[in-house]
C-alpha cells in the first residue's frame, strides 16, 4: 500500500472503511491501529469465513516481537462497551516479518506469506487464510472473535488502496446526535449556547409528542389497521415541525448535496441502509451510531407529521421513502431474541447479531419496491412495518440462542 493510502486510514481511526486488496478483494474494515506494516482492527464475522484451510507462518524480527500492543485506547471493538481489554496473551500485535525479496510495505505490489501446517480451527496468534464474502483471500491475524466481529490485523502489503466514501455516513449520523440529542448538543462547541437551550427544548417537547403518535399508530398495526392512520393524539406543535425541519434539512444538504441546493436522496438512501443494517456502528459508547428502540420509527412519523403539515412537504415526502424502506432492515437485523411477540420498545442495539446483516442485492429490491411508492402506499408500508416489528411470525431461527450483547460487556475486546 503506498504512504498516501496510508495516510487515509490515519485519517479513518475508529472508523469503517472500505479496502481493496492486491488481488481484487474487497472488505469493510473498522480501523483500530495502522502502522507501516500492519493495519489493526475488526471485520463482521458474517463477512469471511475461519476456520481456514491453511496457516500462514512468517518468521518475527524483534520490531514485532509477540507482545507489543496496538495503541492504547484505540482498539475498542463497535457494537460493544469500550473499556476492557484482552486477556494476556490474546492480545499481542502479531509477529511479522515479509519473506525474503519481498517488497517494502509501502508498495502497492502483493507479497505473498508462506505456507504453515493445517489450521484445525480457529487459532489465535497465527497467520491465517481467511476466504472472504467475494469468494477471494486474504491474511488475517486474529487476536478475538465473538459473536458478530473478528479482531485482528492485516498486511498493509496485501491491500492496495482505501475508500473513504463510507466516512461520510458515520460522520453525518455522528452529527445528527451532536446537534439534536439532548444529552450531546450541550456539549456541541458549534453552537451558541442560546441556540443550545432553543433547540434542547423544542426536541423535548417534539420527540415525546412524535412517540406518542408512533405507538398509538404501532397498537393499531397490531390490531389490524392496514392503510393510513388518522392518531388521535395531538400533532406537535407547527412551530417546532418547521424549527425541526429546518435545522435537519440543513444537515441533509450539508453531508448528501445534489449540486443544486438541494439533497441527494440517493446518498441519504444508502446512508440509512448501512445505518439500519448496522454498517456504521462506532466504539465511542455502548450503541454509538446504531438505531435503538422503537426511536428508529421517528424519522419516519416526523416525516409524516411535516408532510401533512405543510412543511416541506415535497422534500420530506422524498425522505420518507428511505425511513419506511429501511424499517424492514431494522426489523430484521435488531429483532429480539426468542419466538415471542415483541414490543416495540424490545428493540435496541444489544440485539445486534452481523449474521443477520442483508446483502446488496437485497437492498437493491427494497429500492426498486419502495422508490415507486406514493404518500398513501408510504403510509401503509409504516403500518405494515409496525405491524411486523410486532409479530412473533418474524421470528429468526436460533433466535434463542442470541446472547445480548449487554451481558458480554465485560467480555475483553480490545485490541490493546
Amino acid at each position: 500500500m503506498k504512504a498516501g493510502e496510508q495516510t487515509k486510514l490515519a485519517k479513518a481511526m475508529k472508523r469503517w472503511v472500505d479496502l481493496q486488496g492486491c488481488e481484487g478483494q474487497t472488505l469493510r474494515w473498522f480501523v483500530a491501529h495502522v502502522d507501516d506494516v500492519l493495519l489493526g482492527g475488526y471485520i463482521f464475522r458474517g463477512s469471511l469465513e475461519l476456520p481456514s484451510k491453511r496457516g500462514r507462518a512468517v518468521e518475527a524480527p524483534s520490531r514485532y516481537a509477540p507482545g507489543a500492543a496496538l495503541q492504547g485506547g484505540q482498539g475498542a471493538a463497535p457494537s460493544v462497551a469500550p473499556g476492557a481489554a484482552l486477556p494476556i496473551g490474546q492480545g499481542a500485535s502479531p509477529s511479522v516479518k515479509l519473506p525474503a525479496g519481498s517488497s517494502a510495505p509501502s508498495s502497492p505490489s502483493c507479497v505473498q506469506g508462506v505456507d504453515g501446517p493445517p489450521v484445525a480451527g480457529i487459532e489465535l496468534q497465527r497467520w491465517t487464510v481467511a476466504r472472504l464474502a467475494d469468494g477471494k483471500e486474504i491474511d488475517l491475524y486474529p487476536v478475538y472473535a465473538n459473536v458478530n466481529v473478528i479482531g485482528g490485523y492485516l498486511r498493509l502489503s496485501q491491500l492496495a488502496g482505501a475508500d473513504l466514501a463510507l466516512l461520510r455516513d458515520q460522520l453525518f449520523f455522528e452529527q445528527y446526535d451532536l446537534r439534536f440529542h439532548p444529552g450531546l448538543l450541550p456539549a456541541n462547541p458549534h453552537i451558541a449556547p442560546e441556540e443550545k437551550r432553543k433547540r434542547v427544548e423544542i426536541v423535548e417537547r417534539t420527540e415525546p409528542a412524535l412517540y406518542r403518535i408512533m405507538l398509538e399508530r404501532a397498537a393499531a398495526a397490531k390490531a389490524g389497521y392496514a392503510s393510513r392512520y388518522e392518531a388521535k393524539t395531538a400533532a406537535p406543535e407547527i412551530g417546532d415541525l418547521r424549527y425541526l425541519s429546518a435545522r435537519q434539512l440543513e444537515l441533509y444538504r450539508e453531508f448528501f448535496p445534489d449540486g443544486r441546493g438541494g439533497i441527494d436522496y440517493a446518498g441519504v438512501q444508502r446512508a440509512f441502509e448501512r445505518f439500519d443494517n448496522g454498517e456504521l456502528q462506532g466504539n465511542a459508547y455502548p450503541g454509538a451510531l446504531q438505531p435503538d428502540s422503537a426511536s428508529d420509527f421517528l424519522f419516519a412519523e416526523f416525516a409524516l407529521q411535516a408532510v401533512h403539515s405543510g412543511v416541506e412537504p415535497d422534500v420530506w415526502g422524498e425522505l420518507l421513502k428511505s425511513f419506511v424502506k429501511t424499517q424492514e432492515i431494522y426489523i430484521e437485523v435488531y429483532r429480539p431474541p426468542g419466538v415471542r411477540p415483541p414490543r416495540l420498545g424490545d428493540y435496541t442495539f444489544t440485539n445486534f447479531r452481523s449474521e443477520r446483516q442483508i446483502d446488496e442485492a437485497r437492498k437493491r429490491r427494497l429500492r426498486q419496491r419502495y422508490d415507486r411508492m406514493s404518500l398513501t402506499e408510504l403510509e401503509a408500508a409504516y403500518m405494515s412495518n409496525l405491524a411486523k416489528a410486532q409479530s412473533a411470525a418474524q421470528a429468526f431461527v436460533g433466535d434463542a440462542g442470541i446472547v445480548p450483547q449487554q451481558s458480554r460487556q465485560n467480555e475483553p475486546f480490545s485490541l490493546q
